[in-house]
C-alpha cells in the first residue's frame, strides 16, 4: 500500500514515498492504522505486532511514532518511550530510527527551520561525562556500534551528551543525545531505553520526572 493511504501527515508521507518506493507491507500500513486509531483513544488501548525477524516490525510501530512527534511538535516533552530487552538490540534499532530522522531533519534544514525531531538513547554502556582523546578510541573500538547515517560507514559517538558526531566523515548530529545518566533539561521526543533505568531515574532523581514535560521544582542540593 501507499504511504498516502495510512492516515499520515503529508510531510512525512512524501518521505516515506521516496523511502518505500514499493510501497508498504500490509501488515505495516494496518499497524499503522490501528497505531494511529489507539493513539487517539482516551481510554488505555494496546497493538500487538507480529512479523518474521526482518519482516519490517520496526517501521511498523516507528513510522507512527514519528509521525505523532511532527504533529505534536510544538508541545515539549518526550512523546515516545521505546524499551529494548538488551543493549545490543537497542543500539542497532538507534541505527535505523537515526537514519528515518536524518531525512526528516534534513527537510526542516534545508526550509531553513530551527526545529529538530530529537532521539535520546540512555543505557549503562554510555559514558557519564566528556571524553578524553584516548577514551573516545577506547569507547569506539569497543563501545557501541550506532551508524552514521550519511556516509553509512563511520560510526556515532558521543563526544558529549548533545555532541554527537560522525568519527569516520566528521558529520555532526544536532538531534541525536546519547548519555548514561539523562540531563533532561533538553527533552528528546523519543527516548530508547529499558524499564529499569527508567524505573531507576524516576525513584532517585524526581527532576528527571521533567522528562513527560512537566514543570518541576527539586532541591538542587539533595
Amino acid at each position: 500500500e501507499t504511504s498516502g493511504k495510512i492516515g499520515i501527515s503529508d510531510g512525512l508521507s512524501k518521505m516515506l514515498e521516496k523511502k518505500f518506493k514499493g510501497g508498504l507491507y500490509k501488515f505495516q500500513a494496518d499497524s499503522i492504522k490501528a497505531i494511529n486509531s489507539a493513539s487517539e483513544k482516551d481510554s488505555d488501548s494496546a497493538v500487538l505486532i507480529s512479523s518474521r525477524t526482518g519482516g519490517g516490525k520496526t517501521e511498523a510501530f516507528l513510522i507512527p511514532i514519528i509521525d505523532y512527534c511532527l504533529t505534536h511538535r510544538e508541545h515539549p516533552g518526550t512523546k515516545a518511550i521505546i524499551f529494548y530487552p538488551t543493549k545490543a538490540l537497542a543500539n542497532d534499532q538507534l541505527s535505523r530510527i537515526i537514519s528515518m530522522l536524518y531525512e526528516i531533519n534534513k527537510a526542516f534544514i534545508n526550509e531553513g527551520s530551527p526545529e529538530r525531531i530529537t532521539v535520546g538513547m540512555s543505557h549503562g554502556d554510555l559514558p557519564k561525562n566528556k571524553l578524553s582523546q584516548e577514551q573516545i578510541q577506547k569507547y569506539w573500538d569497543g563501545g557501541v556500534p550506532i551508524k552514521c547515517p550519511k556516509c553509512d560507514d563511520g560510526y556515532l559517538i558521543a563526544l558529549e551528551p548533545k555532541l554527537v558526531k560522525c568519527l569516520t566523515c566528521k558529520e555532526e548530529l544536532d538531534f541525536v543525545f546519547l548519555f548514561q545518566d539523562p540531563n533532561f533539561g533538553a527533552l528528546v521526543d523519543i527516548l530508547i531505553t529499558n524499564p529499569d533505568k527508567l524505573i531507576w531515574d524516576m525513584m532517585e532523581r524526581p527532576g528527571h520526572h521533567g522528562i513527560f514535560g512537566r514543570e518541576i521544582s527539586c532541591c538542587n542540593q539533595c
